[in-house]
């Protein structure tokens, strides 16, 4: 394909390859994730065998080839990539441009992944640096960065800046009227994440409040997958105030998602047989339980559910491994 487009001369060239990364990210929207990285995977390794590629051709190539690696769970890869895009975006664009801080962000959330959180705050807060003097402070794409921010510092456990990041996101959301938007409603989504992290069960139910109508509603900011986070979330919160009801229709709701990560689907059969056993159905959650594999994910698994799971383990009517 790379040669074929080539041959369209520079404009035509680009201009084609702009559709392709616009249709993987359509793609990935979607959950699509493995298409959209078929279709990047040949314009990243043209651009990686031939450097003679003129850098405003080889780095978009780079570009869209490192945000298919991210959402398809490649995580190593997608920290080559990042290295590669930050490095070539450099000598395109120079340093503080607007480019290099998605380089900086695509690093940062691959470090993440990888756990190595010092290397990633840095990259994130290289990241946020340039943008805030790029970018107008009531700028909707600053709070999308922030909140990114807030993710990351949210992962590495640093949840009082978790937290100020979320926060002065949402303060520019709203003073652009863009507090429900796709991105507005994600920061509100992750602040309930840390208020619940904080142990702030009754803030972080407050804000879930204000998120459910945007799943499966009109618009959905939770397409597919995407929705099984902000959904056990909600499952949880309601379980540990006890108001989970007795059909547990939230967690088959969750348990009917598809495609679902194998993590977050052994999460909600957790859930959905503490909710079952809760309510009497000993049955019901002893045949939940069997359906979980012998190991259960290490880092994966929040630590409310995993103590949901010993409790339930060790109760006599229990078929867990």
């Amino acid at each position: 394909m790379h040669e074929e487009l080539q041959g369209l001369g520079n404009s035509g060239y680009l201009e084609a390859y702009r559709f392709l990364g616009a249709l993987s990210t359509a793609l990935i929207r979607l959950d699509r994730g493995d298409e959209a990285l078929a279709i990047t995977e040949g314009g990243y390794n043209a651009a990686l065998a031939d450097p003679a590629m003129p850098l405003f051709q080889s780095v978009p190539l780079i570009n869209a080839h490192a945000v298919s690696l991210g959402e398809s769970d490649r995580f190593e890869d997608w920290e080559a990539a990042s290295r590669i895009f930050l490095e070539q975006s450099i000598k395109l664009y120079g340093e503080d441009t607007m480019q290099v801080s998605s380089a900086y962000q695509h690093l940062a959330g691959a470090l993440a992944k990888l756990q190595r959180y010092a290397e990633a705050i840095a990259a994130i807060e290289r990241t946020v640096s340039i943008r805030r003097q790029l970018m107008s402070a009531d700028d909707p794409g600053l709070a999308a960065t922030l909140n990114y921010s807030g993710g990351i510092y949210l992962r590495s456990k640093h949840y009082d800046e978790a937290l100020a990041h979320t926060e002065e996101a949402l303060r520019i959301y709203e003073i652009s009227h863009a507090l429900e938007s796709r991105g507005g409603i994600r920061a509100l989504h992750q602040k309930a994440r840390i208020h619940e992290l904080r142990g702030e069960y009754q803030r972080a139910m407050e804000e879930m409040v204000r998120v459910l109508p945007f799943i499966g509603g009109e618009p959905d900011h939770f397409v597919g997958q995407q929705a099984a986070a902000p959904l056990l979330l909600h499952a949880r919160l309601e379980h540990r105030a006890g108001r989970l009801p007795k059909d547990c229709a939230p967690l088959d709701r969750l348990l009917g998602l598809e495609p679902i990560r194998p993590e977050e689907l052994i999460e909600a059969r957790i859930l959905a047989a503490a909710c079952a056993s809760q309510h009497g159905d000993r049955a019901r959650a002893a045949e939940l339980l069997a359906t979980l594999p012998e190991a259960l994910p290490e880092q994966e698994l929040t630590q409310y559910t995993r103590a949901l799971y010993q409790q339930l383990a060790q109760s006599p009517t229990s078929s867990a491994h």
